[in-house]
């Protein structure tokens, strides 16, 4: 035989107010019905296997008289399931109103904590978002153009001594692809205390102009860090931590590979025909 549970509808089912008896509304084809006296039972079109009904009395664990009514079916676990999702949906429409309310304040309370944390201690943190920046830029034009310097436009392209694709390589491997790491893992740091910080929040929250990009440093997020970020870069873009949909595009295209443009298109890119004919893609948002 089949292992086979009994479960109260009292559980299940609401309760009329002053009858005692539980009943519901045509929810699977009509489970229980009210009648005069006792309910009556109507098998349903989904497996019930069978009902009884009880006379409980009051006084059982109280002093009080009298009797009151219950009715006791055994279900499948599937069915037990799935009548009390519909009863707590019934039941909850207003409690789910409200919570998600709650939740709604809730967020808005640790986003405005983030905002004045952040302002509290901008001058600390800018100063360290540049560091990791000019690091990182400074590590990838070295490699590129021999020139330890965190701008290429300050670099002069008549005096470049290439590096050997051997020493590049052994650059990459053990300093740059290491530090990109630190890096993101800071970044992630700092996002889940402060909320992303862009150019936006850290010169309005920070009150200074700011001469560099953190996005730069999320842009080299390593591919094995990916899959952790991308949820974050999403909760953050909700919250309205970045500068504009075309930053949050132009970093999801990013980090799935820089090869599907639907990221950026979908946030504020659009494409256009060059003169020539070329496709190129148009940032809206500024």
């Amino acid at each position: 035989m089949p292992h086979v549970e009994h479960y109260p509808l009292e559980q299940i089912f609401e309760r009329v107010p002053g009858d005692g008896v539980m009943h519901t509304e045509s929810i699977f084809n009509t489970a229980v019905q009210r009648s005069s006296g006792y309910p009556g039972i109507k098998t349903p079109s989904v497996p019930i296997i069978d009902c009884e009904v009880r006379d409980i009395r009051k006084g059982y664990n109280t002093m009080e008289s009298g009797y009151f009514t219950i009715i006791v079916c055994k279900f499948t676990p599937l069915l037990v399931y799935l009548l009390q999702l519909i009863y707590i949906m019934r039941i909850s429409k207003f409690f789910l109103s409200f919570l998600f309310f709650a939740l709604s304040l809730i967020k808005l309370s640790a986003q405005a904590d983030k905002d004045s944390l952040l302002k509290q201690n901008a001058d600390d943190l800018i100063k360290e978002l540049k560091l990791m920046y000019e690091l990182d830029q400074s590590l990838r034009n070295y490699v590129e153009y021999s020139v330890f310097k965190s701008s290429s436009d300050s670099i002069d392209m008549s005096d470049i001594d290439t590096l050997s694709m051997k020493v590049q390589n052994e650059i990459w491997k053990t300093i740059i692809n290491p530090n990109d790491s630190i890096n993101t893992q800071k970044m992630i740091t700092i996002i889940d205390q402060y909320g992303f910080p862009s150019i936006d929040r850290l010169e309005q929250l920070g009150g200074t102009d700011i001469d560099f990009n953190p996005i730069i440093i999320l842009i080299h997020t390593p591919f094995s860090m990916v899959e952790k970020l991308i949820p974050i870069a999403e909760r953050e873009f909700k919250n309205g931590n970045f500068k504009s949909k075309c930053e949050y595009g132009y970093l999801l295209w990013h980090l799935h590979g820089r090869s599907d443009f639907r990221y950026m298109l979908e946030n504020g890119y659009i494409m256009e025909t060059d003169e020539d004919g070329k496709f190129h893609l148009k940032n809206t948002c500024e």
